[in-house]
């Protein structure tokens, strides 16, 4: 579950800027590369702190008023499914429209 958790939130970061957040030299570095990222990005615009919180407890050490991002390696550091359902971003999007969702998917399957 734990692997799950990280991947979603490695979803998240990518669905909310738009492209793969690493840069990769070559498909044969991408493991390394994800093991060893860490660095400043910038804030990513329209999303509130709380959405940082959620993608903090997934996978990431964020501090979002800095917005410094590093891979977060120590599964116990990482939120479990539990934890998930307490984020305050999940709570005030509760219940999820899946039509809305669909309907995101549904523009990114189609470009």
């Amino acid at each position: 579950m734990e692997s799950d958790v990280w991947s979603f939130g490695l979803s998240l970061w990518e669905l909310s800027i738009g492209r793969f957040p690493f840069k990769l030299p070559s498909d044969s570095l991408t493991v390394n590369s994800v093991l060893d990222f860490a660095t400043d990005i910038q804030r990513i615009e329209g999303h509130p702190q709380e959405f940082c919180q959620l993608i903090n407890g997934c996978q990431f050490n964020i501090i979002c008023y800095e917005l410094h991002f590093s891979l977060q390696h120590d599964v116990k550091q990482r939120w479990n499914m539990a934890d998930l359902k307490e984020s305050v971003y999940i709570k005030e999007a509760w219940p999820i429209d899946h039509c809305i969702i669909g309907e995101f998917v549904g523009k990114f399957l189609n470009t």
